[in-house]
């Protein structure tokens, strides 16, 4: 009798540690799927503001509007400390002041 309960526990507890390890895999798979999706968004993000100081930048010379590049470089600049603050956390922030 002792022997039949002691195989049902380690049946059960095989069975979790199988159910586990599937859950585990899972969620591995939807976090590298989020994580590339973040990536390319950035990446594309990146691209926008690259346009919006450069090429935009140009195109807003002759009219003579230069000052609404200042406050989007300004605002980049802002977003990107923020970025870092959000990824480093509570480490450094000194380093994170600097990029200012």
């Amino acid at each position: 009798m002792r022997a039949r309960r002691v195989t049902a526990f380690s049946l059960v507890l095989a069975s979790l540690a199988v159910v586990s390890t599937i859950f585990g895999y899972v969620k591995l798979q939807e976090s590298k799927e989020t994580r590339a999706l973040a990536e390319t968004t950035r990446a594309d993000a990146e691209t926008l503001v690259g346009y919006l100081l450069e090429d935009f930048h140009a195109e807003l010379e002759p009219v003579g509007r230069l000052d609404m590049i200042g406050e989007l470089a300004s605002r980049c600049g802002q977003a990107v400390v923020d970025q870092v603050k959000a990824a480093v956390g509570t480490h450094d922030k000194t380093e994170i002041t600097s990029l200012k």
